[in-house]
């Protein structure tokens, strides 16, 4: 636990491992606070790791595995700048979070744990590139990420986790996409989306994760077609938004932020038939 490793490096101020192990613990639980919305307190362990880390350096600056968990520690930090709407402030740490990243590379060459860190780096600082119109950078970013999203799946066709991370990534940069009216680009991806996400609620149709996976992409696709002004389009979406909406209300798999969402997403769709 964190205490324990409190206790050792108290003890021995120079064990390294120790205080490498307490560094890792807290941006693990500054990644926890930030699913849990504390962020406010996600930041604030993230700025002690950060400083216990670089306190570390000047004996240890060529240690990747210091530079991974400042690297690591700077993309959670990134995050929870982006999930406080500070996107500013995130675009240069999560900047530099690349930049640790490159310096791994040059350590002990890019392996699959760097591949993965650079892919979520992109994606936060391609979205809040976009939260703030900056939609040509984005995509960009987007690319970029999907770049090495598309590294993971070659080492590993069958991995779920970079699979979604490919999904999600290519979906989402959908909205910059549909803004700078490339709309084609914008559709395909978000239909792609649906259809890996169909396919895994097909395989259980009572599991709740799957079933807001497929309502989600229903909602995107309706707010896509709300920018592109295709009416038709955008309703029948909304229709299958709503269908998905009452069956998951009906079984209890609807969550309560969802349900008290609902009034909010009936007023989007007021003017369709």
């Amino acid at each position: 636990s964190e205490d324990y490793l409190e206790r050792a490096v108290a003890n021995d101020p120079d064990d390294f491992e120790a205080q490498m192990a307490m560094i890792y613990s807290r941006a693990s639980e500054s990644t926890a606070l930030v699913r849990l919305n504390q962020v406010e307190e996600s930041v604030a362990v993230l700025k002690a790791a950060l400083s216990e880390a670089e306190a570390l350096r000047s004996d240890h600056s060529d240690d990747e595995r210091l530079i991974r968990v400042i690297s690591a520690s700077q993309r959670a930090m990134g995050e929870a700048l982006t999930a406080q709407g500070k996107f500013e402030e995130a675009i240069p740490v999560l900047e530099q979070a690349l930049e640790e990243l490159d310096a791994v590379d040059a350590l002990v060459g890019e392996d699959t744990f760097a591949t993965r860190g650079r892919a979520i780096a992109n994606w936060r600082l391609a979205y809040a590139l976009s939260q703030l119109g900056q939609d040509e950078e984005a995509v960009l970013q987007y690319d970029e990420a999907i770049k090495q999203s598309g590294k993971m799946l070659a080492r590993s066709p069958d991995d779920p986790d970079a699979r979604s991370i490919d999904v999600m990534l290519k979906a989402e940069k959908a909205a910059p996409l549909a803004r700078l009216g490339r709309h084609e680009e914008a559709e395909k991806a978000l239909r792609t989306q649906l259809e890996v996400y169909t396919d895994t609620y097909l395989k259980d149709t009572s599991a709740a994760g799957p079933q807001r996976a497929v309502l989600i992409a229903h909602y995107q696709l309706a707010d896509f077609f709300k920018t592109t002004g295709n009416k038709d389009a955008r309703c029948a979406e909304y229709d299958k938004f709503f269908d998905f909406l009452d069956m998951m209300e009906e079984s209890g798999t609807l969550s309560p932020q969802d349900a008290a969402a609902r009034p909010e997403f009936e007023a989007e769709r007021a003017d369709c038939p």
